[in-house]
């Protein structure tokens, strides 16, 4: 045994670590008060001068690590620039210094050494010391990036001042980068501020004790580290309740009379209280909280609202109200971010189903009897959560509710994460009923004192005399996996038998009609007796848990009801459902082709999809359309994110009287990065395409012909850069061709950005007699009938002037665009102001038999709508 320790104890990287935490556990200084004097400046009432002194309850020498979530702000390559690149936001990437502001420490005292590193700043000292004091200077940013910092209308400061870092019991700190989730671990410091004004106009307001004192000169006193400031010229709207103040930002409830606020925060705060939940002495709600944690529901259409007032303000009120007290509670929120924000939804919808028992997911309850029998508008308000899962999880962009908050998506951690939590902690309330509010109670009553995790609520589960509740933790909290069952009637030996696959491969329980209390099931393939006096089985009628398929819970299968409807609907596992759109599309030889789409696709995606086409096309006075026809999987692995297999037909004009039939079967298999955030993956696929063409002409190779394709697409992508490679080989039996491409975009700023693409073909053998499945600089000849032509058979006039961003890429038409060797070309496009740019086109071509040839142009492009609506005016090229 002391063999095998000793190596292990005295491996450097382990010697490090251990040193590590032993130095942090014994020698960090844990500050019990702080006292700031800030003092705007009255020339530039967004810069300050601030003197931060700590207070500690024993002198020693150690360290000290603050945060400087300022220092997100100061490069737009930080955490905050890359959080705002994926919510595809570029005022912050394309703005000054000034604008996006900082924090420089006064290192003139030499008692104590500094050192940053990645938004934390760590003071050492080696004298023993019972208070620390700092001299800095910061600048807000602006509000327009994400809300916190400085404007005309006032300040709303988060997170601006340094503070202290939490060191847990394990020795272990929470030194985390800024991502605007504004949820930074509290510890427990009475935090006392001299603020002087820069000007008298200013009302100042905060989550903590405030009274205004003598020479524009305000007081702030906090027994914790949540502070949150905020000034306007205008008044708060202040409303008090017992003991709990709720402080209101005037802008962003002036639709809103004080007695409709009022009944709406007498109402949240008689929920809670009947609940225990602990609110937090002083709630204070401004534009910074609604525009990072906004209620998606409530406000997502700018012009229609369907919800009444009362219930968006009460649900705001609410939501808010609850966010901001558990933020004040001991705990790593970031690490545990799903645990956290799962029940705060949770409470969000037990008081809609409290308070609003009629209110549906689409708003109030429909009257007109052709909209109301939509599904849409039948479902409960808690389906939304449902649906919002489904979506995510059907396309298997759905990630663990066990990573913490920086691992997510965009989606996820708005959207995604907290629905799925939310469907857990319902998913339990209905397996034990009332056990997870009794928990919760429990919770409540130590709020301010125990460090809320996980674990903490399963040590409680399990003294209140719980059931069994690992399925939970292991498979659905910690893991992305799926709940899919499949139920199915079989006879054996003359017995009849129930059985049960696990599609999804979770372990779950499963409610079985006919079964007293649901039935746990954890393998790939289960046999059950057949239920007693039931004629058809059913697992999950009344959606106990998320499961993502809920059309073959049933055993036998039955024939469900048809279903038709116009546009589409949600997914109701009862009914078959058909769906028809209205189409409308145009080309030069058909003229203008109205049509109905009739697919079976819903809101979500589904395993297998069909949609058929059928259209009248009034110029050729003729039927088209085509058929699509898709089955996908998915899987939950790090890497392999699925495949999909298909066919389509099609059947249009492209000349005057002349058809083209095409017909295809592909298959595709897809990578994706799911430590990236699916941000970057690629595509292997294979395709088998056949044509048939009627020409004037005599039957040739050019009439029917088939084409194979193997293809690969690698793409990562990003708002300020993107890259995309494509490369693909067709084999036909005169000739086999190879193609490559690589695009590359970047901006250069907010307004413009330069767009690279490269292509490469080339044809090892060739022995076709036409220039048809030949090389083109300009104008490609599209000989798999995929590019969006409307006039793909003119030579000359207006139809013949569509530019298709594909082969060479030439905006410039020559006499001779074709080669059928090799080619190389190269297409830039670079930003000038706005939607005008300028192009540059150069590559070289060459045919059998003859030399090399070398083309370019240059010109400019404008464009109103990108890849749709442009128009390229060219100005010189070789030709002249």
């Amino acid at each position: 045994m002391t063999r095998r320790l000793f190596p292990y104890l005295l491996s450097r990287s382990k010697v490090f670590l251990w040193f590590w935490w032993i130095w942090g556990f014994v020698y960090a200084q844990t500050p019990v008060s702080q006292n700031l004097e800030v003092r705007w400046d009255s020339l530039c009432p967004c810069e300050a001068s601030v003197v931060q002194t700590f207070y500690f309850d024993r002198p020693s020498a150690g360290h000290l690590a603050l945060y400087d979530w300022l220092d997100a702000y100061a490069s737009i390559h930080s955490s905050v620039g890359k959080i705002l690149a994926e919510r595809y936001r570029l005022d912050f990437h394309f703005s000054t210094k000034k604008q996006r502001g900082f924090l420089r420490i006064d290192t003139s005292d030499t008692s104590w050494k500094i050192k940053r590193r990645g938004g934390t700043v760590v003071l050492s000292w080696d004298t023993p010391k019972d208070s620390l004091t700092i001299r800095y200077r910061i600048r807000l940013p602006a509000r327009k990036f994400t809300g916190m910092g400085y404007d005309k209308d006032g300040y709303d400061l988060m997170n601006v001042f340094l503070q202290p870092v939490p060191s847990y019991a394990t020795g272990r700190q929470a030194r985390y980068h800024d991502i605007l989730l504004f949820d930074r671990p509290v510890m427990p410091v009475r935090t006392r501020i001299r603020l002087y004004s820069p000007a008298e106009e200013w009302t100042w307001q905060a989550n903590a004790e405030i009274r205004p004192a003598d020479n524009g000169m305000t007081e702030i006193a906090k027994d914790n580290n949540a502070l949150h400031l905020a000034a306007r010229r205008e008044l708060f709207h202040v409303f008090k309740l017992e003991n709990h103040t709720w402080i209101l930002d005037p802008a962003s409830y002036k639709s809103y009379s004080d007695t409709e606020k009022a009944l709406a925060l007498d109402r949240v705060y008689a929920y809670l209280k009947s609940r225990n939940f602990p609110v937090a002495r002083k709630i204070m709600i401004t534009r910074l909280d609604l525009e990072n944690f906004p209620v998606y529901d409530v406000n997502w259409l700018p012009v229609i609202k369907p919800f009444p007032r009362d219930f968006r303000l009460s649900v705001q009120l609410l939501y808010q109200t609850v966010r901001q007290s558990m933020a004040e509670w001991p705990g790593d929120f970031r690490r545990d971010y799903a645990f956290r924000t799962g029940w705060e939804q949770y409470l969000v919808m037990q008081f809609v189903e409290t308070h609003y028992p009629y209110m549906r997911m689409t708003g109030m309850p429909v009257r007109w009897p052709v909209i109301r029998s939509y599904r849409m508008f039948e479902v409960p308000y808690r389906q939304k959560y449902y649906l919002l899962y489904r979506y995510i999880a059907r396309l298997n962009y759905d990630q663990a509710l066990a990573l913490p908050a920086d691992s997510l998506s965009v989606y996820n951690r708005s959207v995604g994460t907290p629905s799925k939590a939310l469907l857990g902690w319902h998913t339990l309330n209905m397996y034990a009923p009332g056990l997870p509010d009794t928990v919760w109670r429990e919770i409540y009553r130590h709020a301010d004192r125990q460090v809320l995790t996980p674990q903490l609520f399963d040590s409680l589960w399990r003294q209140k005399g719980g059931p069994d509740i690992s399925f939970m933790w292991d498979d659905f909290y910690r893991t992305a996996r799926k709940i899919d069952f499949r139920a199915s009637k079989i006879k054996r030996r003359g017995e009849t038998f129930l059985r049960i696959r696990n599609n999804g491969g979770m372990s779950f329980p499963v409610t079985v009609e006919g079964k007293d209390g649901p039935v746990m099931f954890g393998g790939r393939d289960t046999l059950m007796p057949w239920p007693d006096q039931t004629r058809r089985a059913e697992i999950n009628r009344t959606e106990l848990y998320p499961e993502i398929n809920l059309r073959n819970n049933t055993a036998p299968a039955w024939r469900k009801p048809l279903r038709i409807r116009f546009w589409q609907d949600l997914e109701s596992p009862f009914h078959r459902q058909i769906f028809l759109n209205p189409e409308l599309n145009y080309n030069l030889y058909d003229g203008l082709i109205l049509g109905v789409g009739i697919n079976n696709k819903t809101f979500i995606d589904k395993h297998f999809m069909w949609q058929l086409r059928p259209s009248y096309a009034f110029r050729s006075r003729s039927l088209t359309g085509q058929a699509d026809f898709r089955y996908i999987k998915r899987y939950v692995r790090p890497r392999l994110f699925g495949w999909s297999a298909g066919a389509y037909a099609k059947a249009y004009h492209y000349d005057f009287g002349r058809w083209y039939r095409t017909a295809s079967v592909f298959a595709t298999l897809s990578y994706k990065d799911r430590a990236r955030k699916f941000m970057r993956g690629h595509d292997w696929s294979a395709e088998y395409l056949f044509v048939d063409k009627e020409t004037a002409g005599p039957p040739g190779e050019t009439t029917r012909y088939g084409v194979a394709m193997l293809s690969h697409k690698w793409e990562v992508r990003g708002l300020l850069r993107r890259y995309a490679w494509e490369s693909n080989v067709r084999f036909h039996r005169l000739f086999v061709r190879l193609e490559s491409s690589f695009r590359f975009r970047s901006f250069l700023d907010k307004y413009r950005q330069i767009e690279c693409r490269t292509y490469a073909a080339w044809m090892p053998y060739n022995r076709t007699e036409t220039d048809y499945f030949s090389m083109a600089f300009t104008h490609p000849t599209d000989y798999l009938f995929k590019y969006p032509y409307y006039g793909r058979s003119e030579t000359s006039g207006l139809f013949y002037q569509q530019y298709v961003y594909a082969e060479g890429g030439f905006k410039v038409f020559y006499p001779h665009r074709f080669v059928n060797r090799w080619m190389l070309a190269n297409n830039v496009n670079i930003g000038i102001y706005k939607r005008l740019n300028l192009f540059a086109d150069f590559g070289w071509g060459a045919s059998y038999g003859q030399k090399p040839v070398f083309h370019y142009d240059t010109g400019l492009r404008f464009y109103l709508v990108p890849d749709y609506f442009e128009f390229y005016f060219p100005l010189y090229s070789d030709l002249g």
